[in-house]
């Protein structure tokens, strides 16, 4: 076989699998919305409101200030200082949600803290973003506030509209359990 300068996928647009990886995170967050209800939420977070707020404590506080422990030690170019600091500053957590659910864990509060700190993150992670500069100096950058909204909007929306379809309809353990195992890996 004669190679032809190409590869294999070449001529799949860049954008097709951020898209797909964005789809598949919306319905795992709605499948995610099917099989919890806001009561639950609640009652857990209250329950477990010291230990809510010792995550968003690390989350938001501790992390960011190991990154930009790691920026002040000087190894980072500027571009990776930014990194850092965003990877320390931005919360996670859709995949735990899968792991939680799998696991069989306590799936109310695991959706409850990953939208908690991505609502908080809204604010925090451009606040934290804004230390850069006084980092690094003369550095220029701009905080993707667009971006940051979306993948807010990624995250809570899908979860909103599965918690109002579990609320409204009777068959919702049935639906949310289809989503989970069907669109999951």
């Amino acid at each position: 076989m004669k190679y032809n300068g190409t590869a294999p996928g070449d001529e799949i647009p860049a954008s097709l699998p951020v898209k797909m990886s964005v789809g598949s995170f919306v319905v795992a967050m709605f499948g995610m919305g099917l099989a919890t209800n806001a009561r639950d939420m609640w009652t857990s977070g209250k329950k477990l409101a010291f230990g809510a707020g010792i995550g968003l404590f690390c989350q938001f506080l501790i992390m960011p200030c190991v990154a930009m422990v790691a920026i002040a030690a000087g190894v980072f170019s500027n571009d990776e200082a930014l990194i850092i600091m965003l990877m320390g500053a931005c919360p996670g957590g859709g995949a735990s949600n899968i792991f939680v659910y799998y696991l069989q864990l306590n799936l109310d509060l695991s959706v409850l803290m990953t939208n908690v700190s991505a609502i908080f993150s809204f604010g925090l992670t451009p606040a934290w973003l804004g230390v850069i500069p006084f980092l690094l100096g003369d550095y220029e950058y701009q905080i993707p506030f667009g971006e940051i909204a979306s993948g807010v909007g990624q995250l809570v929306g899908p979860l909103i509209l599965g918690m109002l379809v579990n609320h409204f309809w009777r068959k919702k353990s049935e639906i949310g359990q289809y989503f989970l195992i069907a669109f999951l890996p």
